[in-house]
C-alpha cells in the first residue's frame, strides 16, 4: 500500500483534490444536516461547503454512479481486501477502514456478512462515507488517509467474491 498521507493540516480545511468527482454532504457527526441532501449534491468549491469545513465540521463523500466504497469493520475483511483487490485510496475510520473504488457497473449498497455477522458494507449511489479530516463522533478519532494512492477500479466479479468470502 502507499505511504500514509501526512499533511493533516489541510484535510479539514478543504476536501482533498482526489475527491473532486464526489458529491459533498454536510454532516453533524455522521448525520446529514441538509434536507433532501440526495438531491442537492454540493461540490468541494461550494461556499457553503468551504464555510462548514472552516468551522471544523464533518463532511461526507457521496459516491454517485462512478464510485463505490467498502466499509470494512472487521480485521479479516481488511486483510482480504488488501490481499485480493487492487491497491486503492483507504482511510482509517477509528473503528475500521474505508476503501474507495471506481466502478462501471450497476451495484447497490449491501451488507457484507460471515454467517449472520455483519463485517462491512458496500456503499454506492446516494450513500456516503464520512470524509477524511472529519472526527468520528463515537471514538473522537480523526478519519485519516492511510494510503494516498489513486482510486483503483473494481469489477463485478471482485465484488461478488466479497460475498463468497
Amino acid at each position: 500500500m502507499g505511504e500514509p498521507y501526512t499533511d493533516d493540516s489541510e484535510l479539514i480545511k478543504e476536501v482533498p483534490e482526489i475527491f473532486k468527482d464526489f458529491g459533498i454532504v454536510l454532516l453533524n457527526g455522521k448525520i446529514a444536516i441538509q434536507k433532501n441532501w440526495q438531491d442537492k449534491k454540493l461540490t468541494a468549491e461550494n461556499p457553503e461547503v468551504i464555510e462548514h469545513l472552516s468551522r471544523g465540521k464533518n463532511y461526507g463523500l457521496i459516491f454517485g454512479d462512478k464510485f463505490l466504497g467498502i466499509d470494512a469493520d472487521n480485521p479479516l475483511l481488511i486483510k482480504y481486501i488488501e490481499k485480493n483487490l487492487s491497491p486503492t485510496l483507504s482511510v482509517d475510520t477509528g473503528r475500521g477502514r474505508h476503501f474507495y473504488f471506481k466502478k462501471n457497473f450497476l451495484c447497490s449498497t449491501k451488507l457484507i456478512q460471515i454467517g449472520d455477522v455483519g463485517i462491512g458494507h458496500i456503499k454506492t449511489g446516494n450513500a456516503y462515507f464520512v470524509g477524511p479530516g472529519s472526527i468520528n463522533p463515537e471514538t473522537q478519532q480523526e478519519y485519516k488517509i492511510l494510503s494516498y494512492v489513486p482510486i483503483a477500479e473494481i469489477d463485478r466479479i471482485e465484488i461478488d467474491n466479497l460475498f463468497s468470502y
